[in-house]
């Protein structure tokens, strides 16, 4: 078999033999072919090589990914029971007989509320100031601050109970309020025991009515 003929069967091997064979009687053409062949040789080492190491990386990455996804599925979940379990305690002292509680569940790319079976208004905002609660409680959250429209639709008996839960805690709350004579005596007095600023009519916040115009 001849080069020619090594070529048309494809015998790439044979083809490289005929190759040095032209050079053997030529030293410095067979130094120069080892060179070549050694070069080509080392070429492919290292190809086999980096796919070894990217496999090998692959795999690890992939390995590391999922106990990343894993633990942090985990630590939702603890942080989703430990929500969950103060809103229910909460919701239970805001409301008397067996009240339903919200839930919240925790993914990795979003959260859902639910109010389960009672979404009314004012159920709704206590539910919500049940769960601002919850934060104060299980986080390094210093202080909470809800407005008067929080309480604008929570019946009065539970916005009591709510006071009282603010005023256990360690951490400061603010909150804004009006028409405290509708509540009890003992809430009354707690609101003016614990009262930073007061505002009137005659003391008004910026010391002027927006309600008039200039």
């Amino acid at each position: 078999m001849n080069i020619r003929e090594a070529a048309r069967s494809g015998n790439f091997k044979g083809i490289k033999l005929f190759e040095s064979a032209r050079v053997v009687g030529k030293p410095s053409g067979l130094v120069d072919k080892m060179l070549e062949l050694s070069s080509e040789e080392k070429d492919i080492r290292d190809q086999l090589r980096f796919r070894e190491i990217k496999s090998t990386i692959d795999d690890k990455v992939g390995e590391i990914a999922g106990q990343i996804v894993e633990s942090y599925t985990k630590s939702l979940t603890v942080i989703e029971n430990d929500l969950n379990n103060a809103m229910s305690k909460y919701i239970n002292k805001f409301y008397k007989g067996n009240p339903v509680s919200p839930k919240i569940k925790l993914s990795e790319t979003r959260y859902d509320f639910d109010h389960n079976e009672d979404s009314g208004t004012g159920k709704a905002y206590a539910n919500m100031v049940s769960l601002d609660m919850s934060f104060l409680e299980n986080t390094y959250l210093p202080a909470l601050i809800h407005d008067l429209i929080v309480f604008s639709n929570i019946e009065d008996h539970a916005i009591e109970d709510i006071f009282e839960e603010y005023s256990s805690t360690e951490k400061q709350v603010f909150i804004s309020i009006d028409k405290i004579n509708r509540f009890k005596e003992k809430t009354q007095k707690l609101i003016k025991d614990n009262e930073f600023l007061a505002l009137g009519s005659d003391k008004l916040a910026f010391g002027k009515s927006w309600k008039n115009r200039t």
